[in-house]
């Protein structure tokens, strides 16, 4: 990754053990990501790692869902705040996938508190410091900006 900060230079937490938080079934955050979704278009922008070209669209749409949840929670910390007060459930996140791959306009459209939602933004703008861009969604052919939501999920167990 030359030439690429390091994510942990830029912020201040560190990831942490991932035992925290719920793993639901693959498919279950794949069909739930899919649902939140608000804005369809012809292709749906992708995480990166899916790019095999063996793959029928589908295939890599759900090969992306999968890779997204599986960064989220390994770089994602239980905030130790939202631990100590018990605080559990779901924090949804909205950012755009613009055209060039990179992630904008980050927000929390629903939060939990306990740091919960600041957690969850951390994570994702450390997607844009990996180097990997997301493949953009496509529109007649030409790339488009595309609003993306994704359900993160706190849990103590």
């Amino acid at each position: 990754l030359a030439g690429c900060r390091s994510p942990d230079s830029i912020f201040i937490d560190k990831p942490a053990e991932k035992e925290h938080f719920m793993m639901k079934s693959s498919k279950a955050l794949v069909e739930e990501i899919e649902e939140e979704n608000t804005r369809k278009v012809q292709v749906m922008p992708r995480f990166s790692g899916c790019e095999d070209k063996d793959m029928t669209e589908s295939e890599r749409l759900e090969c992306s869902n999968l890779k997204l949840v599986q960064f989220v929670y390994e770089n994602l910390r239980y905030p130790d705040y939202a631990r100590s007060r018990f605080i559990k459930g779901n924090v949804y996140a909205q950012f755009t996938v613009l055209k060039n791959g990179d992630l904008g306009y980050v927000r929390i459209v629903k939060d939990i508190g306990g740091r919960c939602g600041n957690t969850a933004l951390w994570v994702i703008n450390r997607m844009n410091f990996t180097c990997d861009k997301w493949t953009p969604g496509m529109q007649d052919g030409k790339p488009v900006d595309v609003l993306f939501t994704l359900p993160v999920k706190f849990r103590l167990e």
